[in-house]
Protein backbone atom coordinates (compact mmCIF):
# COMPACT_ATOMS: atom_id res chain seq x y z
CA UNK A 1 0.00 0.00 0.00
CA UNK A 2 1.23 3.80 -0.69
CA UNK A 3 1.71 6.31 1.09
CA UNK A 4 -1.31 8.32 0.05
CA UNK A 5 -3.39 5.11 0.76
CA UNK A 6 -2.17 4.83 4.56
CA UNK A 7 -2.72 8.42 5.12
CA UNK A 8 -6.34 7.81 3.75
CA UNK A 9 -6.85 4.77 5.89
CA UNK A 10 -5.56 6.46 8.85
CA UNK A 11 -7.86 9.03 8.57
CA UNK A 12 -10.72 6.53 7.90
CA UNK A 13 -9.38 4.79 11.18
CA UNK A 14 -10.64 7.64 13.38
CA UNK A 15 -7.15 9.24 14.27
CA UNK A 16 -7.22 12.71 15.01
CA UNK A 17 -4.18 14.70 15.33
CA UNK A 18 -5.51 17.53 17.33
CA UNK A 19 -5.65 14.63 20.56
CA UNK A 20 -1.49 14.53 19.95
CA UNK A 21 -1.85 10.93 20.39
CA UNK A 22 0.02 9.15 17.22
CA UNK A 23 -1.03 5.86 15.92
CA UNK A 24 -0.84 2.39 17.06
CA UNK A 25 1.09 -0.56 15.27
CA UNK A 26 -1.36 -2.20 13.61
CA UNK A 27 -5.14 -1.81 13.92
CA UNK A 28 -7.46 -4.81 14.78
CA UNK A 29 -10.41 -5.54 12.67
CA UNK A 30 -13.22 -4.25 13.63
CA UNK A 31 -16.05 -6.09 15.94
CA UNK A 32 -17.99 -8.38 13.62
CA UNK A 33 -18.26 -11.49 11.80
CA UNK A 34 -15.99 -12.89 9.26
CA UNK A 35 -15.05 -15.80 7.01
CA UNK A 36 -11.62 -16.92 7.94
CA UNK A 37 -8.78 -19.10 6.99
CA UNK A 38 -6.78 -20.81 10.02
CA UNK A 39 -3.31 -19.15 8.39
CA UNK A 40 -0.31 -19.96 10.96
CA UNK A 41 0.53 -21.25 14.34
CA UNK A 42 3.42 -20.30 15.78
CA UNK A 43 5.56 -20.98 19.34
CA UNK A 44 7.33 -17.77 20.07
CA UNK A 45 9.77 -16.00 22.97
CA UNK A 46 9.67 -12.12 23.73
CA UNK A 47 12.55 -11.78 26.62
CA UNK A 48 11.86 -14.13 29.34
CA UNK A 49 8.68 -15.03 28.29
CA UNK A 50 7.11 -17.55 25.70
CA UNK A 51 3.44 -17.56 24.08
CA UNK A 52 1.64 -19.45 21.99
CA UNK A 53 0.57 -17.33 18.81
CA UNK A 54 -2.45 -18.57 16.22
CA UNK A 55 -3.17 -16.25 13.38
CA UNK A 56 -6.78 -16.18 11.19
CA UNK A 57 -6.67 -14.22 7.63
CA UNK A 58 -9.65 -12.91 7.06
CA UNK A 59 -11.05 -14.59 3.09
CA UNK A 60 -13.63 -11.49 1.73
CA UNK A 61 -15.08 -8.69 2.31
CA UNK A 62 -13.32 -5.31 3.21
CA UNK A 63 -11.29 -6.40 5.40
CA UNK A 64 -9.52 -9.60 2.92
CA UNK A 65 -6.43 -10.51 3.70
CA UNK A 66 -6.20 -8.64 6.86
CA UNK A 67 -5.32 -11.22 9.76
CA UNK A 68 -6.32 -11.35 13.13
CA UNK A 69 -4.03 -13.04 16.46
CA UNK A 70 -5.18 -14.56 19.35
CA UNK A 71 -2.68 -15.79 22.28
CA UNK A 72 -3.80 -18.07 24.26
CA UNK A 73 -1.55 -18.71 27.37
CA UNK A 74 -0.76 -21.78 29.34
CA UNK A 75 1.37 -19.66 31.92
CA UNK A 76 0.99 -20.89 35.49
CA UNK A 77 2.13 -17.77 37.15
CA UNK A 78 1.48 -14.02 36.06
CA UNK A 79 4.26 -11.46 35.60
CA UNK A 80 4.07 -10.60 39.47
CA UNK A 81 4.68 -14.13 40.28
CA UNK A 82 1.09 -15.28 41.34
CA UNK A 83 -0.52 -17.95 40.82
CA UNK A 84 -2.59 -17.73 36.97
CA UNK A 85 -6.42 -17.92 37.95
CA UNK A 86 -7.87 -21.22 37.13
CA UNK A 87 -10.41 -19.55 34.67
CA UNK A 88 -7.58 -18.31 32.23
CA UNK A 89 -5.57 -21.18 31.62
CA UNK A 90 -9.34 -22.83 31.44
CA UNK A 91 -10.37 -20.51 28.93
CA UNK A 92 -6.97 -21.05 26.76
CA UNK A 93 -7.25 -24.87 26.52
CA UNK A 94 -10.79 -24.27 25.37
CA UNK A 95 -9.93 -21.94 22.87
CA UNK A 96 -6.62 -24.53 21.46
CA UNK A 97 -9.33 -27.36 21.41
CA UNK A 98 -11.97 -25.33 19.82
CA UNK A 99 -9.44 -24.42 16.62
CA UNK A 100 -9.33 -28.33 16.84
CA UNK A 101 -12.38 -28.66 16.61
CA UNK A 102 -13.03 -26.74 13.37
CA UNK A 103 -10.31 -28.19 11.87
CA UNK A 104 -11.22 -32.18 12.60
CA UNK A 105 -8.43 -32.25 14.98
CA UNK A 106 -8.98 -33.70 18.44
CA UNK A 107 -6.61 -32.12 20.52
CA UNK A 108 -5.50 -34.70 23.28
CA UNK A 109 -5.21 -33.81 27.11
CA UNK A 110 -1.79 -35.05 26.69
CA UNK A 111 -0.33 -32.15 25.15
CA UNK A 112 -0.83 -30.35 28.70
CA UNK A 113 0.61 -32.69 30.45
CA UNK A 114 3.76 -30.56 31.30
CA UNK A 115 4.93 -28.99 34.69
CA UNK A 116 5.56 -25.70 32.05
CA UNK A 117 3.72 -23.79 29.46
CA UNK A 118 6.85 -24.21 27.20
CA UNK A 119 6.44 -27.98 26.84
CA UNK A 120 3.20 -27.47 26.23
CA UNK A 121 3.35 -25.24 23.70
CA UNK A 122 5.87 -27.56 21.48
CA UNK A 123 3.42 -30.14 22.07
CA UNK A 124 0.41 -28.42 20.73
CA UNK A 125 1.64 -26.79 17.02
CA UNK A 126 2.41 -30.05 15.52
CA UNK A 127 -1.14 -31.21 16.31
CA UNK A 128 -2.85 -27.67 15.21
CA UNK A 129 -0.69 -27.02 12.33
CA UNK A 130 -1.92 -29.97 9.88
CA UNK A 131 -5.21 -27.75 10.21
CA UNK A 132 -3.89 -24.70 8.42
CA UNK A 133 -5.38 -23.21 5.51
CA UNK A 134 -9.01 -24.84 7.20
CA UNK A 135 -11.72 -21.97 6.75
CA UNK A 136 -13.97 -21.17 9.47
CA UNK A 137 -16.31 -18.53 10.72
CA UNK A 138 -14.87 -15.77 13.49
CA UNK A 139 -17.62 -13.74 15.48
CA UNK A 140 -15.39 -11.12 17.34
CA UNK A 141 -16.85 -9.14 20.43
CA UNK A 142 -15.41 -6.53 22.49
CA UNK A 143 -15.84 -5.84 26.43
CA UNK A 144 -14.33 -3.20 28.47
CA UNK A 145 -11.49 -2.84 29.98
CA UNK A 146 -11.34 -0.80 32.97
CA UNK A 147 -7.07 -1.14 33.85
CA UNK A 148 -6.88 0.46 29.98
CA UNK A 149 -9.76 1.48 28.64
CA UNK A 150 -8.15 1.99 25.22
CA UNK A 151 -7.60 -1.97 24.45
CA UNK A 152 -10.52 -3.26 24.95
CA UNK A 153 -10.75 -7.45 25.67
CA UNK A 154 -11.29 -9.23 22.21
CA UNK A 155 -13.55 -12.37 22.52
CA UNK A 156 -13.72 -14.93 20.02
CA UNK A 157 -16.13 -17.39 18.72
CA UNK A 158 -15.83 -20.30 16.34
CA UNK A 159 -18.24 -22.32 13.83
CA UNK A 160 -17.33 -24.46 11.19
CA UNK A 161 -17.76 -23.26 7.69
CA UNK A 162 -17.96 -25.07 4.53
CA UNK A 163 -14.55 -25.78 3.30
CA UNK A 164 -14.01 -25.32 -1.08
CA UNK A 165 -14.27 -28.82 -2.82
CA UNK A 166 -10.79 -30.28 -4.08
CA UNK A 167 -11.41 -31.64 -7.47
CA UNK A 168 -11.04 -35.80 -7.59
CA UNK A 169 -8.91 -37.64 -10.69
CA UNK A 170 -11.82 -38.50 -11.83
CA UNK A 171 -12.83 -34.80 -12.70
CA UNK A 172 -9.08 -34.98 -14.21
CA UNK A 173 -9.25 -37.65 -16.88
CA UNK A 174 -10.25 -37.76 -20.05
CA UNK A 175 -13.63 -37.82 -21.94
CA UNK A 176 -13.60 -40.75 -24.58
CA UNK A 177 -13.11 -38.31 -27.04
CA UNK A 178 -10.38 -37.05 -25.66
CA UNK A 179 -8.66 -40.28 -24.36
CA UNK A 180 -6.04 -41.33 -27.18
CA UNK A 181 -5.99 -44.71 -26.10
CA UNK A 182 -9.93 -45.20 -26.86
CA UNK A 183 -9.28 -47.65 -29.63
CA UNK A 184 -7.11 -49.90 -27.73
CA UNK A 185 -9.81 -49.83 -24.75
CA UNK A 186 -12.87 -50.26 -27.31
CA UNK A 187 -10.73 -53.27 -29.16
CA UNK A 188 -11.21 -51.29 -32.58
CA UNK A 189 -8.26 -52.48 -35.31
CA UNK A 190 -6.01 -49.66 -36.10
CA UNK A 191 -4.47 -49.96 -39.31
CA UNK A 192 -1.19 -48.35 -41.43
CA UNK A 193 -3.99 -46.09 -43.39
CA UNK A 194 -4.78 -44.42 -40.20
CA UNK A 195 -1.70 -43.74 -38.96
CA UNK A 196 0.05 -39.87 -39.42
CA UNK A 197 2.75 -40.79 -41.79
CA UNK A 198 3.94 -43.78 -43.94
CA UNK A 199 4.95 -47.04 -41.91
CA UNK A 200 7.30 -48.16 -45.40
CA UNK A 201 9.25 -45.16 -45.01
CA UNK A 202 9.76 -46.00 -41.16
CA UNK A 203 11.52 -49.03 -41.83
CA UNK A 204 15.32 -49.57 -42.40
CA UNK A 205 17.00 -51.53 -45.59
CA UNK A 206 17.18 -55.39 -44.25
Amino acid sequence: MGLYELANQLDKSGFDPNEGKEAGGRQSIPVGDYLVSFDNITHNVNNDRDFLMITFKVMEGKYADRTESIFPSLALKTSKGNDMPDFVISRSISQIKIIGAMCGITVPNSVFAFDNETEAYEAIVPVLRPGIGTLMKLHITETPNKKNPDSPYRNYEFAKATQPSMPSPQDNAPTVDEDPFKDAKTGAEITSDDLPFNVDDMKGDK
